[in-house]
């Protein structure tokens, strides 16, 4: 536990290459407030949590120093396997359901993590405790403000402790290539707020600290409340974005920062029973039976938000989709080991948040090593000259695979979408009702 902190040539190695394999991961990928990070002190980063090992790398990708993660305890029972998530920097953090006699472990965990903080790495704890795919948040664990707290005490004095707000928006949670927005809020100095917070006991410095991360981390993420509603508003955000980015001030923010905003938008206007004349009730009660209508139809959320679009639109991109798949059977056949692989063992576990990160990591692993295997193999039947550019053709393969079945996708449930005129006309009404 204590060499957590330790330089490591393995840690740096991996974490460059997996730093770098990330953007291949999605078709776009976005970071807001990196200038808000501090570099004055000891830096606690707290991200919501919903799309499993993929979080955590959204986080490492803005960080320079080494970050620290926690993990559940149950994984590291295997001597080998703790000792290889200690070379990950991953330590161990013990939870009720854990048992209760397991707890008092965690006052060892929280010294290595004060430690950690202290030797001028980053630390970086999930606040939800666990994973939910879901743009909402579970209550904060108190863990991350027992290690701020007891780092302040043991640290303060040199460097301030921050704990950094972080929001993880993904385009999609379960479909490969799609987006992520990491969105970074104002730091809660926790030195200063002890100072200023003295007379209270720390369980009261606790809660009215996760007070203050709750509001802080609701800001940073598209914030539904989780209820009979969910549904309805989260649809409204796909059908009305686009004319509510014509109302929102965004020029200084990127693409995925611009079209948060519009969404928290619209999700402020939908909180009230009525705003600016805006019937909300009737525009819920539409918007779930569009979304009801629109599942039944598999008709994807990105046809929706590419709405209004021509049937010439329609012609030119299915031209485009004729005239590569070429391309695409042979990215299709040049990968399948890979993707064969990674689909089996998604069936196998089981669990949709997961499947990202499966893919993920088997294509940066296995990846690679299926290349080598091909150069072997061209090489030693193939003339040299089309042994590279079969080679060349490769390089894109997985990238394009897994975006030609998007746009096919797309595509096809923009040709549904105008088929379906009661959901146009649906689409109209309620761009009426909200707007008008």
């Amino acid at each position: 536990m204590s060499s957590v902190h330790d330089k490591s040539l393995f840690y740096t190695l991996l974490r460059s290459y997996s730093d770098s394999c990330f953007p291949l991961a999605y078709h776009k990928v976005e970071y807001a407030g990196l200038e808000r990070i501090p570099t004055d002190g000891a830096v606690i980063f707290a991200p919501n949590h919903t799309n499993a090992l993929m979080d955590a790398l959204s986080v490492s990708k803005v960080s320079k120093p080494p970050i620290v993660y926690v993990a559940r305890a149950d994984i590291f029972r295997k001597p080998l396997i703790a000792k290889f998530l200690n070379l990950l920097k991953i330590m161990p953090i013990v939870r009720i359901r854990d048992g209760v006699s397991n707890l008092k472990r965690n006052a060892e965990i929280m010294e290595c993590a004060v430690e950690a903080l202290r030797a001028g790495l980053h630390f970086c704890i999930m606040a939800e405790g666990t994973q939910r795919a879901k743009h909402s948040l579970l209550p904060l664990v108190k863990g991350i403000f027992r290690i701020a707290l007891q780092a302040n005490e043991a640290i303060g004095n040199s460097k301030p402790v921050y704990i950094v707000p972080m929001g993880i928006e993904y385009g999609d949670y379960f479909r490969y290539r799609s987006t992520v927005l990491l969105n970074i809020g104002e730091p809660i100095n926790v030195t200063e707020f002890v100072r200023i917070h003295a007379d209270l006991e720390m369980p009261e410095q606790i809660n009215q600290l996760r007070e203050k991360l709750t509001e802080a981390m609701r800001q940073q993420i598209l914030y539904i409340p989780d209820n009979e509603n969910y549904n309805a508003i989260l649809e409204l955000t796909y059908l009305l974005y686009k004319r509510q980015l014509q109302l929102v001030d965004n020029k200084a923010e990127g693409k995925l920062k611009a079209r948060l905003s519009a969404a928290q938008q619209i999700v402020a206007t939908c909180s009230q029973s009525k705003k600016n004349g805006v019937p909300i009730a009737e525009v819920l009660k539409l918007a779930n039976e569009f979304f009801s209508e629109r599942k039944r139809l598999e008709i994807s959320k990105e046809a929706i938000e590419n709405y209004p679009f021509s049937k010439w639109s329609l012609f030119g991109k299915g031209v485009l989709l004729l005239v590569t798949l070429p391309y695409f059977l042979f990215s299709a056949v040049a990968t399948l080991p890979v993707t064969a692989l990674y689909t089996y063992l998604c069936s196998v576990i089981n669990d949709r948040e997961f499947n990202n990160s499966i893919r993920f990591g088997i294509t940066a692993l296995v990846m690679p090593l299926w290349w080598l295997v091909v150069v072997f193999l061209l090489a030693a039947f193939l003339p040299i000259s089309w042994a590279v550019a079969v080679v060349v053709l490769m390089l894109p393969a997985h990238i394009f695979l897994h975006d030609y079945l998007r746009w096919w996708r797309v595509w096809i449930s923009e040709i549904k979408l105008l088929k379906y005129k009661t959901l146009t006309d649906k689409i109209e009404q309620l761009n009426h009702l909200y707007f008008s």
